[in-house]
Order: C-alpha cells, then sequence, then structure tokens
C-alpha cells in the first residue's frame, strides 16, 4: 500500500480522516484531494407532510454495521411506552438476515419492518417518507447512504467516526452516538426533534447545503476528471521524475 500511494501523482479520499492515514503512509510531500463519489442528484425538497414517523436503516447486513444493536436500540424504545406511533425499517440484506429476523422475533419486536433489499427508486422512496436515518458501523469513510439520508431531510444518528463527525455536529443537524449500548437514548431524542417540522427543518436545510456543496455526484465527476487531465498535462518525464 505504501509503495502504491508513493508512485501515485495525486491521491484521492473521501475523509480528512482517511487523508491523514494516507498522508501517514505515503509521507507529507504527497498530493491528497478531498473527493467522494456523491449521490446521483439532490432530491426536491422534502415534504415534511409526506414523512411518516420511521426510523430507516439501510446499511448491509455484516457484522460491521451492528443492525443487532440498532434492532436491541428499538426493543427499548419499544419498552419506553413513547412514540407508540413510530415504525423501525430495517431495509438491505446480506449474510446476517436471517438471524437478525430471528432476533427481532425473540425481542417480541412489534413495530419493524425487513422490506428486503430494495432497488434505487423504492430505497428513494423509503428516505422521502422517514424522519430519522440510523447507521452505527464499526468503522466507514465518507457514507453513500448517508449522504443520501441528509438530501432527503432525514435526521442522522450515527456512530462516533471521523468520518461521520466531518458530516454531522451532534445536536446541530444529527446525532452522534458516543456509546452504541445507549442508542436507544439517541434515537428517543432524534425522534423528539423529528417530530418537530419546524426543527426537522432546519436540520433539513443544513444537511441539504452540505449536500449541494460537495457531494453531488456529477460535481465531483467533474473534479475527478479535472485532476486525471491536469496528471496527464503534466507529461510523462515530470511524472517519472517525481517517481524517482
Amino acid at each position: 500500500v505504501r509503495s502504491n500511494l508513493q508512485s501515485a501523482d495525486v491521491i484521492t479520499s473521501d475523509s480528512l480522516y482517511m487523508a491523514a492515514r494516507i498522508r501517514a503512509l505515503a509521507g507529507e510531500d504527497c498530493r491528497i484531494e478531498l473527493l467522494n463519489y456523491g449521490m446521483d442528484a439532490m432530491p426536491l425538497t422534502p415534504d415534511l407532510a409526506a414523512k411518516e414517523k420511521r426510523v430507516l436503516s439501510c446499511r448491509l447486513h455484516k457484522p460491521l454495521y451492528r443492525i443487532d444493536a440498532i434492532l436491541h436500540a428499538w426493543s427499548a424504545v419499544e419498552a419506553s411506552g413513547l412514540f407508540g406511533d413510530w415504525r423501525l425499517t430495517v431495509a438491505a440484506s446480506g449474510d446476517q438476515t436471517p438471524e437478525l429476523k430471528q432476533l427481532a422475533e425473540t425481542l417480541a419486536l412489534r413495530r419493524v419492518d425487513f422490506p428486503g433489499f430494495v432497488p434505487g427508486h423504492e430505497l428513494a422512496e423509503l428516505y422521502r417518507k422517514s424522519r430519522v436515518f440510523v447507521s452505527v458501523p464499526r468503522s466507514d469513510a465518507t457514507s453513500i447512504s448517508l449522504l443520501e439520508a441528509m438530501g432527503h431531510g432525514c435526521l442522522p444518528v450515527l456512530s462516533n467516526l471521523p468520518a461521520n463527525g466531518e458530516w454531522i455536529i451532534d445536536g446541530l443537524n444529527g446525532r452522534i452516538v458516543e456509546d452504541v449500548r445507549r442508542l436507544s437514548d439517541s434515537l428517543l431524542d432524534a425522534m423528539r426533534e423529528a417530530e418537530d417540522d419546524r426543527q426537522l427543518q432546519s436540520i433539513a436545510d443544513i444537511n441539504r447545503k452540505l449536500v449541494a456543496q460537495k457531494a453531488l455526484h456529477a460535481d465531483n465527476m467533474r473534479r475527478f476528471a479535472e485532476l486525471y487531465v491536469r496528471a496527464l498535462q503534466a507529461g510523462p518525464k515530470q511524472r517519472s521524475k517525481k517517481k524517482k
């Protein structure tokens, strides 16, 4: 990895945290550009009247993404007696899908849906209808699903990872969960906040502005293309000299 990085004319990273790790491997003189693939397009302005009282999880059903922790937290939400008209949707699929469904049965969860893998247009509809988005992986860089949730006006609830902190400030435009064992507390806070259309609109305005500025696919692909053009225009002699 170090050799490949040191041989590159330019390196792209989708988060500052990853860029710092790259620089530690490649050396201080490497050139790093901060770029992500971005979401396909900015959704229409969210219609809060169309949003249901729904929490959405749509990460893969693999150990990395800790969907089991979300189900345990939802069990505490149901047991609290609060927000009895809210539902949790656990979209996507993966190796753990059967055991996650079994866990939901064991916990006797009453307000959980497992729609399975859904195509892009159906997932967009789930974002559009949801008020809260939850994603608590053990590690991650900039997640496209987070960008999509922000673009659709959902309030994000995220694990405390460096890349997440580059997009979300706890209590301002989402919630950062310091201890996943207390995820239910963060979910309850987020649901309380997201029930208020005025607060949710304020959060949506901030998050959509961030996405528009830094995370649209077409804009970022143009920036990638510009990097390639500049690298090619530098000429083989300059690139060869640099690699020596």
